[in-house]
Protein backbone atom coordinates (compact mmCIF):
# COMPACT_ATOMS: atom_id res chain seq x y z
CA UNK A 1 0.00 0.00 0.00
CA UNK A 2 1.83 3.21 -1.17
CA UNK A 3 1.00 7.22 -2.42
CA UNK A 4 3.61 9.55 -3.36
CA UNK A 5 2.11 13.05 -3.49
CA UNK A 6 4.65 15.38 -3.78
CA UNK A 7 6.29 16.70 -0.94
CA UNK A 8 6.99 20.76 -0.29
CA UNK A 9 10.38 21.02 0.79
CA UNK A 10 11.59 24.27 2.46
CA UNK A 11 14.28 25.76 0.16
CA UNK A 12 15.33 28.21 2.97
CA UNK A 13 18.81 28.05 3.99
CA UNK A 14 18.41 26.17 6.86
CA UNK A 15 21.08 24.63 9.95
CA UNK A 16 22.70 21.13 8.35
CA UNK A 17 21.27 17.93 9.38
CA UNK A 18 22.71 15.61 11.57
CA UNK A 19 24.20 14.19 8.15
CA UNK A 20 25.77 17.20 7.46
CA UNK A 21 23.11 17.80 4.66
CA UNK A 22 20.46 20.43 4.30
CA UNK A 23 17.75 19.16 5.42
CA UNK A 24 15.93 19.44 2.00
CA UNK A 25 18.46 17.63 1.00
CA UNK A 26 18.35 14.83 3.39
CA UNK A 27 15.95 11.53 3.24
CA UNK A 28 14.16 10.34 6.35
CA UNK A 29 12.55 7.40 6.84
CA UNK A 30 9.87 8.74 9.31
CA UNK A 31 7.90 4.95 11.32
CA UNK A 32 4.27 6.50 12.06
CA UNK A 33 1.89 4.68 14.31
CA UNK A 34 -0.70 7.54 14.22
CA UNK A 35 -0.22 7.88 17.72
CA UNK A 36 0.56 11.48 19.43
CA UNK A 37 4.31 10.87 19.26
CA UNK A 38 4.64 10.06 15.96
CA UNK A 39 2.68 12.38 14.61
CA UNK A 40 4.50 15.35 15.92
CA UNK A 41 7.82 13.97 14.57
CA UNK A 42 6.32 14.04 11.46
CA UNK A 43 4.98 17.46 11.80
CA UNK A 44 8.19 18.74 13.03
CA UNK A 45 10.49 16.76 10.39
CA UNK A 46 8.38 18.07 7.14
CA UNK A 47 8.26 21.61 8.82
CA UNK A 48 11.54 21.90 9.19
CA UNK A 49 11.98 20.69 5.16
CA UNK A 50 13.23 17.00 5.53
CA UNK A 51 12.22 15.05 2.36
CA UNK A 52 9.78 12.40 4.46
CA UNK A 53 8.69 9.49 3.60
CA UNK A 54 5.75 7.90 6.05
CA UNK A 55 5.81 3.90 6.77
CA UNK A 56 3.47 1.80 9.06
CA UNK A 57 4.42 -1.57 9.76
CA UNK A 58 1.17 -3.79 10.06
CA UNK A 59 1.72 -6.92 12.74
CA UNK A 60 -1.90 -8.42 12.46
CA UNK A 61 -3.53 -9.68 9.52
CA UNK A 62 -7.17 -10.44 9.28
CA UNK A 63 -6.49 -13.99 10.83
CA UNK A 64 -5.34 -12.54 13.55
CA UNK A 65 -6.93 -9.33 14.72
CA UNK A 66 -10.34 -11.20 14.99
CA UNK A 67 -8.13 -12.52 18.23
CA UNK A 68 -7.83 -9.34 19.56
CA UNK A 69 -9.40 -6.31 21.06
CA UNK A 70 -9.10 -3.05 19.04
CA UNK A 71 -7.14 -0.89 21.08
CA UNK A 72 -4.47 -3.57 22.10
CA UNK A 73 -2.39 -3.40 18.96
CA UNK A 74 -4.18 -0.88 16.82
CA UNK A 75 -1.11 0.89 15.74
CA UNK A 76 0.09 -2.20 14.14
CA UNK A 77 -3.31 -3.51 12.23
CA UNK A 78 -4.99 -2.99 8.88
CA UNK A 79 -7.84 -0.61 10.72
CA UNK A 80 -4.76 2.33 11.04
CA UNK A 81 -3.29 2.76 7.47
CA UNK A 82 -6.43 4.58 5.80
CA UNK A 83 -5.82 7.03 8.40
CA UNK A 84 -2.17 6.96 8.19
CA UNK A 85 -2.32 7.45 4.37
CA UNK A 86 -4.61 10.24 4.66
CA UNK A 87 -2.08 12.07 7.65
CA UNK A 88 0.38 11.85 5.02
CA UNK A 89 -0.97 12.97 1.93
CA UNK A 90 -2.14 16.09 4.41
CA UNK A 91 1.22 16.72 5.14
CA UNK A 92 2.07 15.78 1.73
CA UNK A 93 5.14 13.25 1.78
CA UNK A 94 4.56 10.05 0.30
CA UNK A 95 3.44 6.89 2.81
CA UNK A 96 3.82 2.99 2.65
CA UNK A 97 2.18 0.21 4.64
CA UNK A 98 4.91 -2.79 5.54
CA UNK A 99 3.05 -6.21 6.21
CA UNK A 100 5.08 -7.96 8.91
CA UNK A 101 2.04 -10.25 10.02
CA UNK A 102 3.97 -13.58 9.74
CA UNK A 103 7.78 -11.89 11.38
CA UNK A 104 5.33 -10.73 14.14
CA UNK A 105 4.00 -14.49 14.88
CA UNK A 106 7.36 -16.01 14.27
CA UNK A 107 9.26 -13.29 16.36
CA UNK A 108 6.76 -12.31 19.30
CA UNK A 109 3.66 -14.62 19.40
CA UNK A 110 4.98 -17.77 19.17
CA UNK A 111 8.32 -16.92 22.15
CA UNK A 112 5.26 -15.43 24.32
CA UNK A 113 3.41 -18.39 24.36
CA UNK A 114 6.26 -20.25 25.03
CA UNK A 115 7.36 -17.91 27.82
CA UNK A 116 3.33 -17.84 28.98
CA UNK A 117 3.38 -21.95 28.93
CA UNK A 118 6.49 -22.18 31.18
CA UNK A 119 5.52 -19.71 33.95
CA UNK A 120 8.12 -16.77 32.88
CA UNK A 121 7.77 -13.10 31.78
CA UNK A 122 7.83 -12.09 28.29
CA UNK A 123 9.22 -8.53 27.42
CA UNK A 124 6.87 -8.13 24.73
CA UNK A 125 7.34 -4.01 24.33
CA UNK A 126 11.51 -5.14 24.10
CA UNK A 127 11.01 -7.95 21.67
CA UNK A 128 8.52 -5.65 19.60
CA UNK A 129 11.35 -2.56 19.06
CA UNK A 130 13.84 -5.15 18.23
CA UNK A 131 11.56 -5.94 15.27
CA UNK A 132 10.27 -2.77 14.46
CA UNK A 133 13.97 -1.59 14.32
CA UNK A 134 14.73 -4.27 12.47
CA UNK A 135 12.29 -4.00 9.61
CA UNK A 136 12.98 -0.37 9.59
CA UNK A 137 16.71 -0.50 8.62
CA UNK A 138 15.60 -2.85 6.05
CA UNK A 139 13.17 -0.50 4.75
CA UNK A 140 15.41 2.08 4.78
CA UNK A 141 18.45 0.26 3.13
CA UNK A 142 15.75 -0.30 -0.33
CA UNK A 143 14.52 3.24 -0.29
CA UNK A 144 18.10 4.56 0.25
CA UNK A 145 17.04 7.00 3.27
CA UNK A 146 19.88 8.83 5.09
CA UNK A 147 18.28 8.61 8.64
CA UNK A 148 15.57 6.83 10.43
CA UNK A 149 13.19 9.03 12.81
CA UNK A 150 10.77 7.50 15.46
CA UNK A 151 8.83 9.07 18.13
CA UNK A 152 10.81 7.44 21.27
CA UNK A 153 11.65 10.08 23.85
CA UNK A 154 15.27 9.08 23.65
CA UNK A 155 18.53 10.67 21.92
CA UNK A 156 21.59 10.21 19.93
CA UNK A 157 25.23 11.62 20.89
CA UNK A 158 27.65 11.96 17.92
CA UNK A 159 30.81 11.88 17.79
CA UNK A 160 31.55 12.58 14.00
CA UNK A 161 35.28 12.99 14.27
CA UNK A 162 36.06 9.80 15.98
CA UNK A 163 32.96 8.31 14.02
CA UNK A 164 31.76 7.13 17.39
CA UNK A 165 27.43 6.76 18.45
CA UNK A 166 25.99 6.27 21.89
CA UNK A 167 22.11 5.65 22.51
CA UNK A 168 20.85 8.36 25.89
CA UNK A 169 18.22 8.38 27.71
CA UNK A 170 16.09 11.46 27.05
CA UNK A 171 15.82 14.82 29.00
CA UNK A 172 12.79 14.14 30.67
CA UNK A 173 13.72 10.66 32.79
CA UNK A 174 10.11 10.76 33.55
CA UNK A 175 9.44 10.05 29.35
CA UNK A 176 12.26 8.22 28.58
CA UNK A 177 11.87 5.10 26.43
CA UNK A 178 15.96 4.32 25.68
CA UNK A 179 15.27 1.13 27.17
CA UNK A 180 12.94 -0.19 24.47
CA UNK A 181 16.09 0.32 22.27
CA UNK A 182 18.34 -1.95 24.33
CA UNK A 183 18.39 -4.84 21.54
CA UNK A 184 19.00 -2.11 18.46
CA UNK A 185 21.69 -2.84 16.41
CA UNK A 186 24.53 -0.65 18.08
CA UNK A 187 25.50 -0.13 13.91
CA UNK A 188 22.13 1.68 13.11
CA UNK A 189 22.71 4.37 15.90
CA UNK A 190 24.34 7.21 13.36
CA UNK A 191 21.24 6.46 10.91
CA UNK A 192 18.56 7.14 14.03
CA UNK A 193 17.24 10.57 14.72
CA UNK A 194 14.82 10.95 17.59
CA UNK A 195 13.16 14.58 17.39
CA UNK A 196 11.52 13.71 20.65
CA UNK A 197 14.58 13.56 23.01
CA UNK A 198 14.84 17.02 23.80
CA UNK A 199 11.10 17.90 24.93
CA UNK A 200 8.70 17.11 27.56
CA UNK A 201 6.08 14.95 27.18
CA UNK A 202 3.58 17.92 28.13
CA UNK A 203 5.68 19.84 25.61
CA UNK A 204 4.68 17.35 22.88
CA UNK A 205 0.71 17.67 23.89
CA UNK A 206 1.00 21.36 23.49
CA UNK A 207 2.76 20.85 19.95
CA UNK A 208 0.18 18.32 18.64
CA UNK A 209 -2.53 20.77 19.96
CA UNK A 210 -0.92 23.83 17.89
CA UNK A 211 -0.84 21.46 14.63
CA UNK A 212 -4.68 21.84 14.72
CA UNK A 213 -4.23 17.31 14.63
CA UNK A 214 -6.78 15.32 16.83
CA UNK A 215 -6.19 11.54 17.21
CA UNK A 216 -6.24 8.98 19.67
CA UNK A 217 -3.24 8.66 22.23
CA UNK A 218 -1.76 5.06 22.34
CA UNK A 219 -0.40 3.43 25.78
CA UNK A 220 2.30 1.84 24.70
CA UNK A 221 4.84 2.25 27.21
CA UNK A 222 4.08 -1.07 29.55
CA UNK A 223 7.08 -3.27 29.50
CA UNK A 224 5.36 -6.30 30.14
CA UNK A 225 1.03 -6.93 29.92
CA UNK A 226 -1.55 -9.24 31.44
CA UNK A 227 -3.65 -10.52 28.86
CA UNK A 228 -7.36 -11.27 29.57
CA UNK A 229 -10.53 -11.87 27.52
CA UNK A 230 -10.32 -12.25 23.65
CA UNK A 231 -6.01 -12.03 23.88
CA UNK A 232 -6.52 -14.96 26.97
CA UNK A 233 -8.78 -17.15 24.76
CA UNK A 234 -6.36 -16.26 21.40
CA UNK A 235 -3.39 -18.26 24.03
CA UNK A 236 -5.35 -20.59 25.03
CA UNK A 237 -5.61 -21.74 21.80
CA UNK A 238 -2.27 -21.79 20.90
CA UNK A 239 -1.63 -23.83 24.11
CA UNK A 240 -1.16 -27.81 24.26
CA UNK A 241 -4.63 -29.05 25.78
CA UNK A 242 -2.99 -30.72 29.48
CA UNK A 243 -2.20 -27.21 30.17
CA UNK A 244 -5.80 -25.82 29.51
CA UNK A 245 -6.72 -28.66 32.43
CA UNK A 246 -7.06 -27.66 35.77
CA UNK A 247 -4.75 -27.58 38.79
CA UNK A 248 -4.24 -26.68 42.23
CA UNK A 249 -3.05 -23.56 43.91
CA UNK A 250 -0.37 -23.57 46.78
CA UNK A 251 1.23 -21.09 49.34
CA UNK A 252 4.71 -20.64 48.90
CA UNK A 253 7.39 -23.06 50.72
CA UNK A 254 5.73 -26.16 49.60
CA UNK A 255 2.49 -24.93 51.43
CA UNK A 256 -1.08 -27.21 51.75
CA UNK A 257 -3.27 -26.62 48.65
CA UNK A 258 -5.91 -23.48 48.73
CA UNK A 259 -7.44 -23.48 45.93
CA UNK A 260 -8.22 -24.39 42.40
CA UNK A 261 -7.48 -23.25 38.74
CA UNK A 262 -8.75 -23.99 34.92
CA UNK A 263 -5.77 -24.09 33.50
CA UNK A 264 -1.93 -22.85 33.90
CA UNK A 265 -1.85 -20.68 30.95
CA UNK A 266 -4.89 -18.20 32.70
CA UNK A 267 -1.62 -17.18 35.64
CA UNK A 268 1.54 -15.24 34.65
CA UNK A 269 4.31 -14.60 37.33
CA UNK A 270 3.69 -11.39 38.94
CA UNK A 271 -0.16 -11.23 38.32
CA UNK A 272 -1.61 -9.36 41.04
CA UNK A 273 -5.74 -9.19 42.17
CA UNK A 274 -5.87 -12.59 41.89
CA UNK A 275 -9.53 -14.16 41.87
CA UNK A 276 -10.80 -14.93 45.41
CA UNK A 277 -13.18 -17.38 43.18
CA UNK A 278 -10.14 -20.09 43.38
CA UNK A 279 -9.19 -19.95 46.76
CA UNK A 280 -11.48 -22.65 49.26
CA UNK A 281 -11.04 -20.20 52.24
CA UNK A 282 -9.81 -16.21 53.19
CA UNK A 283 -6.44 -15.66 51.29
CA UNK A 284 -4.32 -12.42 51.55
CA UNK A 285 -5.66 -10.44 48.95
CA UNK A 286 -1.72 -9.15 48.53
CA UNK A 287 -0.17 -12.06 46.99
CA UNK A 288 1.35 -12.52 43.93
CA UNK A 289 1.95 -15.58 41.58
CA UNK A 290 5.15 -16.03 42.65
CA UNK A 291 5.70 -19.45 40.46
CA UNK A 292 4.53 -21.71 37.78
CA UNK A 293 4.84 -25.29 37.49
CA UNK A 294 2.99 -26.23 34.05
CA UNK A 295 4.01 -30.01 34.27
CA UNK A 296 2.22 -30.90 37.59
CA UNK A 297 -0.42 -28.05 36.77
CA UNK A 298 0.80 -25.97 40.07
CA UNK A 299 0.53 -22.44 40.65
CA UNK A 300 2.10 -21.08 44.02
CA UNK A 301 1.09 -17.91 45.61
CA UNK A 302 2.89 -15.79 48.49
CA UNK A 303 3.27 -12.07 49.94
CA UNK A 304 4.95 -9.61 47.91
CA UNK A 305 7.91 -9.79 50.12
CA UNK A 306 8.98 -13.05 49.36
CA UNK A 307 9.40 -11.34 45.38
CA UNK A 308 12.45 -9.61 46.89
CA UNK A 309 15.55 -10.84 45.14
CA UNK A 310 19.64 -9.81 46.39
CA UNK A 311 20.51 -10.97 42.89
CA UNK A 312 20.09 -12.50 39.59
CA UNK A 313 21.65 -14.37 36.59
CA UNK A 314 21.65 -13.18 33.51
CA UNK A 315 22.08 -14.61 29.63
CA UNK A 316 21.85 -13.37 26.31
CA UNK A 317 24.29 -10.26 27.49
CA UNK A 318 24.50 -7.69 24.99
CA UNK A 319 26.39 -4.52 24.86
CA UNK A 320 26.22 -1.72 22.48
CA UNK A 321 30.39 -1.53 22.27
CA UNK A 322 33.40 -3.55 23.57
CA UNK A 323 34.19 -3.47 26.84
CA UNK A 324 36.51 -4.83 29.89
CA UNK A 325 35.02 -8.09 30.81
CA UNK A 326 38.01 -9.11 32.80
CA UNK A 327 36.33 -7.76 35.82
CA UNK A 328 33.16 -6.36 37.75
CA UNK A 329 31.62 -3.16 36.74
CA UNK A 330 29.19 -0.85 38.26
CA UNK A 331 25.57 -0.29 36.41
CA UNK A 332 22.45 1.23 36.81
CA UNK A 333 19.93 -0.80 35.50
CA UNK A 334 16.54 -0.73 34.42
CA UNK A 335 14.02 -3.45 34.98
CA UNK A 336 10.28 -2.13 35.51
CA UNK A 337 8.08 0.39 33.88
CA UNK A 338 7.53 3.71 35.79
CA UNK A 339 10.68 3.02 37.53
CA UNK A 340 12.19 6.52 39.51
CA UNK A 341 15.44 5.73 39.91
CA UNK A 342 17.34 3.25 38.45
CA UNK A 343 18.77 0.45 40.80
CA UNK A 344 22.69 0.76 41.32
CA UNK A 345 24.45 -2.83 41.00
CA UNK A 346 27.56 -4.71 40.16
CA UNK A 347 27.56 -6.75 37.03
CA UNK A 348 30.08 -9.86 37.27
CA UNK A 349 31.02 -11.46 33.91
CA UNK A 350 30.97 -15.44 33.29
CA UNK A 351 31.44 -17.16 29.78
CA UNK A 352 28.98 -17.64 26.82
CA UNK A 353 27.34 -13.97 27.01
CA UNK A 354 26.38 -15.00 30.76
CA UNK A 355 26.78 -12.51 33.71
CA UNK A 356 25.54 -12.25 37.82
CA UNK A 357 24.37 -8.72 39.12
CA UNK A 358 24.59 -8.52 43.08
CA UNK A 359 22.04 -5.65 43.71
CA UNK A 360 23.40 -2.96 46.25
CA UNK A 361 19.57 -3.54 47.84
CA UNK A 362 16.85 -6.28 47.40
CA UNK A 363 15.08 -5.88 44.12
CA UNK A 364 10.99 -6.65 43.58
CA UNK A 365 10.17 -8.20 40.77
CA UNK A 366 13.10 -10.14 39.05
CA UNK A 367 11.65 -12.25 37.32
CA UNK A 368 12.50 -15.22 34.75
CA UNK A 369 12.30 -13.80 30.79
CA UNK A 370 12.79 -10.69 32.25
CA UNK A 371 14.97 -7.98 30.00
CA UNK A 372 17.37 -5.94 32.66
CA UNK A 373 19.41 -2.82 30.74
CA UNK A 374 22.31 -1.00 32.16
CA UNK A 375 23.09 2.34 32.26
CA UNK A 376 26.51 4.31 32.99
CA UNK A 377 24.90 6.50 35.49
CA UNK A 378 21.49 6.76 37.15
CA UNK A 379 18.92 10.06 35.67
CA UNK A 380 19.27 12.05 32.38
CA UNK A 381 21.82 12.14 29.74
CA UNK A 382 23.20 8.73 30.80
CA UNK A 383 24.48 6.08 28.39
CA UNK A 384 22.81 2.69 27.78
CA UNK A 385 25.50 0.57 27.71
CA UNK A 386 23.73 -3.00 26.77
CA UNK A 387 21.00 -5.33 28.52
CA UNK A 388 20.45 -8.96 29.33
CA UNK A 389 17.68 -11.25 30.23
CA UNK A 390 16.80 -12.87 33.51
CA UNK A 391 17.65 -16.35 34.04
CA UNK A 392 17.00 -17.21 37.58
CA UNK A 393 16.92 -15.53 40.88
CA UNK A 394 18.13 -15.87 44.25
CA UNK A 395 20.06 -14.64 47.31
CA UNK A 396 23.88 -13.93 47.26
CA UNK A 397 26.65 -15.03 49.65
CA UNK A 398 30.22 -15.73 50.13
CA UNK A 399 31.02 -19.32 50.42
CA UNK A 400 34.43 -21.14 50.63
CA UNK A 401 35.97 -23.14 47.67
CA UNK A 402 39.11 -24.63 49.77
CA UNK A 403 38.32 -25.33 53.42
CA UNK A 404 42.00 -23.30 53.97
CA UNK A 405 40.96 -20.86 51.77
CA UNK A 406 38.87 -18.86 54.28
CA UNK A 407 40.38 -15.49 55.36
CA UNK A 408 42.08 -12.60 52.99
CA UNK A 409 45.85 -12.89 52.04
CA UNK A 410 48.21 -10.55 53.06
CA UNK A 411 51.69 -8.90 51.77
CA UNK A 412 54.15 -7.79 53.87
CA UNK A 413 52.36 -4.40 53.84
CA UNK A 414 49.84 -6.05 54.91
CA UNK A 415 47.41 -5.23 51.94
CA UNK A 416 44.46 -7.70 50.92
CA UNK A 417 45.77 -9.67 47.76
CA UNK A 418 43.33 -12.07 47.33
CA UNK A 419 39.81 -12.41 49.24
CA UNK A 420 37.46 -15.39 49.71
CA UNK A 421 35.77 -16.15 46.40
CA UNK A 422 32.40 -15.80 46.00
CA UNK A 423 29.26 -17.86 44.71
CA UNK A 424 25.82 -16.99 44.17
CA UNK A 425 23.58 -19.45 45.52
CA UNK A 426 19.52 -20.02 43.56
Amino acid sequence: MGSEPKNKTNKKSQKPSVTGKQPNETKVLLSLTGGMDSTVVAYLLNKQGYKCIGVSIVFLDDKFESFFTPSFFKPRSYQNLENLQTFCQKIGIPFYGIQASREYFDCIIEPMVAARLAGESYPLRYAENKLIMKILAEKSEKLETDLIATGHYAKIHRNLVKNEFALLTANDIKSDQSYFLCQTDASLFKKLLFPLGDLRKTEVEKLLKSFGQKIEIYSGETESIFLEGKELEFFKSQSPPDLRESGTIHTEGGGAVIGDHQGVIEYEIGQENLSTENFFGMVDKENVVVEINSMDRKIVIGPPDEFFFDCCSIVNVFFVKEIDKTKPIEVFIHHMADQEEREMCTLYFKNNNCAYLVFKKPIYSITIGKVIVFYNKSGGASHLIGSGVVYDNGDFSPINRVEKYDEPEYDTEGKVVRTPPKEFKF
